[in-house]
């Protein structure tokens, strides 16, 4: 017996949910609404602890950036906008947070989370596309050229000789 069907495009596929699922808009809301406050504590920690200015200025921009995001979602409810605006926002913070490290020894430890986020809440190309970008990435940093050329993101128990 042959199975005569129609067969769904792979952008369909990467859209469909088990019932019950969080919707992706309202997840992104949700993240937004946990990440303000946090960006925003660890934006005032970083300045209680003379950090660098770089560091509580980007993760305040981060979080202004995030409520615009979230803002223009509820005002002009175009859910594309949401999701492409949400998944940019992340690669750059998430990308800050692994090389600069707001805490000591978990800049690495921020990517976690990031290919379960990506493939959530976008198409299953885009989150490998950016999966595959960020490893590359990664590869980059910690090549030993990069330690070399830069200020390495890691504790000196982790460069090359």
């Amino acid at each position: 017996m042959s199975h005569a069907g129609t067969r769904t495009p792979d952008e369909e596929l990467s859209q469909f949910r088990v019932r019950g699922e969080i919707p992706v808009p309202v997840l992104i809301n949700w993240l937004t609404a946990a990440a303000i406050p946090l960006l925003t504590f660890f934006a005032w920690r970083a300045v209680r602890q003379d950090s660098a200015a770089l560091v509580p200025t980007f993760l305040t921009i981060s979080a202004v950036l995030l409520g615009v995001n979230a803002l223009l979602y509820f005002v002009l409810g175009n859910q594309t906008l949401q999701r492409r605006g949400f998944i940019v926002l992340i690669i750059a913070l998430f990308t800050f947070l692994a090389i600069r490290a707001v805490e000591d020894g978990s800049a690495i430890i921020w990517l976690f989370a990031y290919p379960p986020i990506i493939f959530y809440i976008s198409q299953a190309r885009v989150g490998v596309i950016a999966c595959v970008g960020g490893i590359a990435g990664l590869i980059l940093l910690f090549s030993p050229s990069a330690m070399r050329c830069s200020i390495p993101p890691t504790a000196p128990v982790f460069e090359y000789p």
